[in-house]
């Protein structure tokens, strides 16, 4: 048991010192839940009934001319994009407490545009 349990703590710290690079938050993208949306004010309960959601996001995303993307049999390089998203939807708060916390249900829509740009191919 002492054994496994030196090797396992040996191969957690070769893999998390093998990991050279840094780390960003979200990796310079936009995290899994919008940022303002679900994450603000979390623990601050919400007052119950319908509420509407309007979320306005702007992403860009660029590679250098360096950084080959392999697509359909080809090799694109030099990508970059930017996309302008509006997310929408409407909120009900539940009154009532669920597994001691409060519930929320929402359904969210997006539109916008995207704009890809390929420098080179």
């Amino acid at each position: 048991m002492r054994r496994t349990s030196t090797l396992c703590l040996a191969i957690v710290a070769l893999t998390a010192s093998a990991n050279l690079t840094p780390t960003l938050a979200d990796e310079g993208g936009v995290s899994f839940w919008l940022p303002g949306n679900f994450g603000s004010l979390a623990a601050v309960p919400g007052t119950p009934g319908w509420s509407w959601a309007t979320i306005y996001y702007h992403g860009e995303a660029a590679a250098a001319a360096n950084a080959p993307f392999p697509r359909g049999g080809r090799t694109d390089v030099g990508i970059s994009g930017r996309g302008d998203l509006a997310f929408f939807g409407p909120t009900y708060t539940f009154a009532t407490p669920v597994l001691g916390g409060q519930a929320a249900i929402s359904i969210l829509g997006a539109a916008g545009a995207t704009r890809p740009l390929q420098r080179c191919r």
